[in-house]
């Protein structure tokens, strides 16, 4: 069971008890009307009478006390005890609060009893002066007995009321059975709750009240009291002793404690004390504390011997004093014990006299310790202890003053939040752990572990210059409040794979105490270690998928990564590196893509971005090279490697290729003569050298003879060592085993001209080429050719150019050019000319004749590189049109062979069609044209022939500030409009006529002082224009108000009617007239809405306090009206101002009024 305790603030607690009771045995057998029976039962553990469990104010948990005194005696049932233990210490730490007891051994039954107490006595400098005894033991009061406690060692008040309390813990009083009393000096105690024969009555009080600040909360106790009782006025004024009496004529009880409190008549010694921080702030460790007390004489009668003693808590350190500051006394320090004796005649050894109405304060300052726990209370009480004359005894009483340490106490805890990769992401969280605000700024390092790199750190409000830490925030506006958090600042860190992630942050400032010891710094760092860094430890093969290649031969390499874990590779990459002399081909990835890039020592390196692999998953990559000469003969070793951000070693792997022994033969031929005649012996020389750097084997070289060498007559010598055979034309000749480097192997053709040779094939041309079975590193040179002229031959050729196009009745000049490339002169040659139909010859060079359709030109001999030139005038009939015709030119050498016949001929066609000159021109009505006005450009078309035009078209674009109004064309088809484009189809104009294209436009109002250019463009149809020089005009007009452009207006307004009452209509009218000989372009009216007026409607559009027109053009001499109609609302006059304006005329206005007069009242009639 528990039961508050209350002490009031300021009280000392001088004495705590705690007393239990209870049956040694079991009680009576209880039987009930209803047949009940009860079973009694002895005590649990009956030889642990003299132990309870105690807890105290604050704790989770019991302790166990044992009793220093148990006494034992027949109080119900020849069985009962009573147990007391002194628990002041355990109350003085724990407090006011809740008390709880457990385990008080006691049987059960009728007659049967227990309970405990708690017995506290306190001092309290704001109460009176009293005398607090307790007493204690156990005594049975039973039958007609009674016990008689004497009390002594006080003095009443010699006037006044005496307020006495007496208080008793009793066991057995039962609430049914009455004849129980208390008395003091014969006067029984009662109150509401006590009736004056049955004071021990089962009932727990303060006073007359029931305490119900206790659980179980019952009302009837069964068979334990424990009551305060009032008993004031029961001692006399100046008693100096009192009889408290227990009596009974019936029941039986035992009081275990009685206490007893009376005021006394003594000096009234008012004693405080107080605690200030020197310089203000908070009591944080290491901060001074002064001490003020106190002692001030209230009452009427002087104190002597006044000693004051104030020991200092082991928490705190002096500094400073003690002193008296005011008042008389000496102060001294014993220990860690301030004496001071105060008061007149106060000596080093004796205390002095303090008269009523005197003081006298003590002042001491001390350090509280550097290493005090945050939240703890530290107690400074100081006694002051003196004599009362006239009581003649000691009185003490105590004064205390608390502080509870406080100081800012920023704590840092760091928490991992993320990884991705190799990348790790952490949280520093720092809350204010202390009691009050932090005072100055806080600073968060952060410190990652040997094998870390930091990415970034930040966090909102934080500042981290350089985006490294430390990282702080101010106190001014951002004090962090006690048990609030900063925003966390975020740390991402990269860890190499495999290595030990480690993480830890340190927090600093805030206005914490940092001495030694002090508990502030326990919280100001925080490590976490997520473990070690994920790895993918890959693996990686690769194979030559050829393993022996010849020089320049494509070959290919096979390359497969596989991550076998145990975590997920990501960012993985495989190199490549070509050894130098290795060209690539190619590089292709089944996942990511591949570059290259030159490497060191004309190596290539090659790397293939595969990205992520999960656990188990593989990626294939191909190479494709090819060896260059500088590997002949070598065996290639070709090395990769794998890696990826969680890898912690590469992976590598190589593959080798035998690239075959390469030479580089070469091949020459000659012929001996270069010309000859049909039947003429010639000699073909053909070497093949040896130029590489390795020996060829099996050296073949073949030749071809060409189609104007009889190889029947062929005669062979391929030298020592060699040896050949002919099939047909071909020579084939081997020189079997290694040629050497710089080696050479001849072979000697000689062979006869054919008797008859065409002259197609007197360019004969002898091709040869030379090969091993040894690589080639330069193919380029395996082939060689001669060229032998077979005699006579001359390569005649002949060019026709001409106008290419040609006019119905026109002419045009032809020029054919003769030639001869040799190598033999051309003699006889004539050119043949064919004059196709619609054609005639109109002249002739005299070299040439004209037979019929035919003109034959003798050309004569040529020479080797000579020329000749024929040009020939021709007309087109006049019927010739939509048709193309094509001279012919050739030219023949008939004693002479010509060996390409190819460009014997050539042409020059002439394209003859309709011809129609057509001519386009512009011109504008005006010079100049008014802002808003209209002005008129005429196009005229005309066909000069000599044939009809038909699809021609004109295209008029009108300049920015023109705007079309309509276009009229006297063709058939009509001109569309599209913006400022307008397009006219002409149709069909016959030679000799024209066509005519009227456009109106607007001038735009903000162009005033722009000139205008109007631009028109004709584009000719199926006929041809022979002179498209003037198939472009335009025309150009100002945009200005002029004499000749400008308008005169005038507006009149008027209303209708012109008097009104409220709630009448009338209609406002505006007339604008033209009074000019031009037209008014852009016209306006406006019309003022008065106050007295309420719009209703109109044609025009109102804004605000205005009805608006927009009337366009008004001609001259021509008017426009409009009006609105309106409501009066108010008497009085309303005037109306109306106004008009115009592009190219100035503004007029004019004014109109209605008077809106009251309605006379309608007539009455009587009778």
């Amino acid at each position: 069971s528990s039961a508050q305790l209350l002490i009031p603030a300021g009280g000392h607690i001088l004495f705590a008890g705690l007393y239990w009771t209870g049956l040694q045995k079991k009680g009576d057998v209880v039987k009930g009307t209803n047949g009940y029976t009860g079973v009694p039962n002895n005590p649990p553990n009956a030889a642990a009478l003299d132990q309870v469990k105690f807890k105290v104010p604050g704790s989770a948990t019991y302790s166990s006390l044992t009793a220093s005194q148990v006494d034992t005696g027949p109080i119900a049932n020849s069985s009962g005890y009573t147990a007391f233990r002194d628990v002041t210490a355990q109350v003085i730490a724990a407090g006011s609060g809740a008390y709880t007891v457990a385990d008080v051994q006691t049987g059960t039954g009728g007659n049967s009893f227990a309970g405990w107490s708690l017995v506290v006595a306190y001092a309290d400098a704001g109460e009176p002066l009293r005398n607090l005894s307790v007493f204690d033991g156990l005594r049975i009061v039973s039958g007609t007995t009674s016990a008689d406690i004497a009390l002594s060692g006080f003095k009443t008040p010699a006037s006044g009321p005496v307020r006495t309390t007496v208080g008793v813990v009793a066991a057995e009083g039962d609430a049914g059975l009455s004849g129980d009393y208390l008395t003091l000096n014969d006067r029984r105690l009662t109150d509401a709750v006590h009736q004056p024969d049955n004071t021990e009555n089962s009932t727990i009080a303060d006073r007359g009240a029931l305490v119900t600040t206790k659980t179980p909360n019952w009302n009837n106790q069964l068979g334990y009291d424990s009551s305060l009782f009032t008993a004031d006025g029961f001692l006399a004024n100046n008693a100096t002793s009192a009889i408290l009496r227990a009596k009974t004529s019936g029941d039986t009880y035992a009081t275990q404690a009685v206490t007893f409190s009376t005021e006394l008549f003594s000096p009234n010694v008012n004693f405080v004390k107080s605690a200030e921080v020197v310089g203000g702030g908070d009591p944080k460790p290491g901060a001074t504390i002064r001490y003020t007390i106190t002692a001030t004489n209230n009452g009427d009668s002087s104190a002597t011997n006044v000693i004051f003693t104030d020991p200092i808590p082991p928490q705190m350190t002096l500094s400073a004093g003690p002193t008296v500051s005011d008042g008389v006394g000496d102060a001294s320090t014993s220990g860690s014990t301030i004496t001071a004796r105060l008061g007149a005649g106060a000596s080093a050894t004796a205390g002095g006299t303090l008269a009523p109405g005197a003081s006298t304060t003590v002042t001491f300052d001390a350090d509280i310790l550097p290493d005090r726990p945050l939240g703890m209370v530290i107690d400074n009480t100081a006694t002051l202890s003196f004599v009362a004359p006239d009581l003649g005894l000691p009185i003490s009483t105590v004064a205390s003053a608390e502080i509870t340490v406080n100081y800012p106490d920023p704590g840092i805890v760091k928490t991992f939040k993320t990884s991705s990769s190799n990348q790790y992401t952490f949280d520093l969280t720092v809350t204010n752990e202390g009691t009050i605000p932090t005072t100055d700024p806080v600073s968060v390092d952060d410190l990652l572990g040997a094998a870390g790199t930091l990415v970034s750190i930040s966090g909102d409000g934080w500042s981290c210059p350089g985006g490294v830490p430390p990282c702080t925030r101010t106190t001014s506006p951002d004090a962090l409040a006690p048990g609030e958090s900063y925003p966390p600042l975020e740390v991402v860190a990269s860890y190499p794979p495999g290595s030990d992630v480690e993480n830890s942050a340190t927090v600093s400032g805030g206005g914490q105490p940092t001495g030694t010891g002090s508990p502030a710094l326990l919280n100001d760092s925080s490590s976490v270690a997520p473990g070690v860094s994920l790895t993918a430890e890959l693996l990686l093969s690769k194979i030559a998928l050829a393993g022996t290649v010849d020089v320049l031969e494509e070959t290919a390499f096979r390359l497969e990564v596989r991550n076998p874990g145990p975590a997920t590779a990501t960012g993985a990459t495989v190199t490549d590196t070509l050894p130098a002399g290795l060209t690539l081909v190619s590089a292709t990835a089944s996942q990511g893509a591949c570059t290259d890039a030159p490497g060191a020592g004309d190596t290539t390196e090659i790397t293939c971005d595969i990205g992520g692999l999960e656990v188990g998953d593989s990626a294939q990559i191909t190479v494709t090279t090819r060896p260059t000469e500088t590997l002949a003969g070598t065996t290639v070793t070709n090395s990769a490697s794998a890696t990826s951000s969680t890898t912690t070693t590469p992976a590598t792997a190589t593959a080798d290729v035998d690239v075959r022994p390469a030479t580089d033969l070469s091949v020459s031929k000659t012929v001996t003569p270069t010309s000859l005649n049909l039947g003429d012996l010639v000699t073909y020389e053909v070497t093949a050298t040896n130029e590489g750097e390795a020996a060829a084997t099996d050296v073949q070289i073949v030749d071809s003879l060409p189609a104007a060498i009889d190889p029947d007559s062929a005669v062979i010598d391929p030298g020592a060592g060699g040896s050949c055979t002919r099939t047909g034309a071909t020579i084939s000749c081997i020189w079997p085993g290694d040629t050497a480097t710089a080696a050479q192997r001849t072979v000697s053709i000689t062979a006869n001209v054919l008797g008859s040779v065409p002259a197609p094939e007197r360019a004969a041309i002898n091709r040869a080429s030379v090969s091993s079975l040894t690589a080639d590193v330069n193919p380029a040179n395996d082939i060689a050719t001669a060229l032998l002229i077979v005699l006579p031959l001359a390569d005649v050729h002949v060019n026709a150019s001409g106008p290419g196009t040609i006019l119905s009745g026109g002419t045009a000049t032809l020029t054919f050019t003769a030639g001869n490339n040799g190598p033999t002169t051309a003699t006889d040659t004539s050119t043949t000319i064919t004059i196709p139909s619609g054609l005639t010859v109109v002249s002739l060079p005299p070299e040439c004749v004209l037979v019929g359709s035919t003109v034959t030109c003798a050309t004569g001999a040529l020479a080797e590189g000579d020329t000749v030139t024929h040009e020939i005038v021709v007309r087109a009939d006049t019927s010739l049109t939509n048709a193309t015709r094509v001279p012919e030119a050739t030219i023949v050498s008939p004693d002479v062979p010509d060996p390409v016949e190819a460009n014997n001929t050539d042409v020059a066609p002439l394209v003859a069609g309709p011809v129609a000159d057509l001519s386009v021109t512009k011109s504008v009505d005006a010079a100049s044209v008014a802002p808003g006005g209209t002005v008129s450009f005429t196009i005229a078309v005309a066909n000069d022939g000599p044939s009809t035009s038909d699809g021609a078209s004109v295209t008029d674009t009108l300049p920015a500030g023109l705007s079309a109004v309509s276009a009229t064309s006297s063709a058939e088809t009509p001109c569309v409009i599209s913006g400022r484009a307008i397009s006219c189809p002409a149709g069909e104009i016959v030679a000799g006529s024209s066509l005519e294209i009227i456009v109106v436009a607007t001038a735009a109002a903000d162009r005033a002082g722009s000139t205008l250019v109007n631009r028109v463009k004709l584009t000719p149809g199926a006929q041809l224009d022979p002179q498209p020089g003037n198939d472009e005009a335009h025309a150009s007009v100002k945009v200005s108000v002029t004499p000749q452009t400008r308008a005169r207006m005038r507006i009149t307004a008027r209303s209708n009617p012109t008097t009104t009452h409220p709630r009448g209509t009338v209609r406002l009218v505006a007339a604008m007239r033209n009074l000019s000989k031009d037209m008014a372009n852009g016209v306006r009216a406006c019309v003022t809405i008065p106050a007295r007026l309420a719009y209703r409607s109109s044609t025009g559009r109102r804004i605000g306090s205005r009805v608006c027109w927009t009337l366009g053009r008004i001609g001259a001499g021509s008017s426009r009206t409009v009006s609105y109609l309106a409501l009066a609302r108010t008497t009085g006059t309303a005037t109306a101002t109306a106004t008009s304006t115009a592009y190219n005329a100035t503004s007029v206005r004019d004014t109109t009024s209605v008077r809106i007069r009251r309605l006379p009242p309608a007539p009455s009639f009587t009778g």
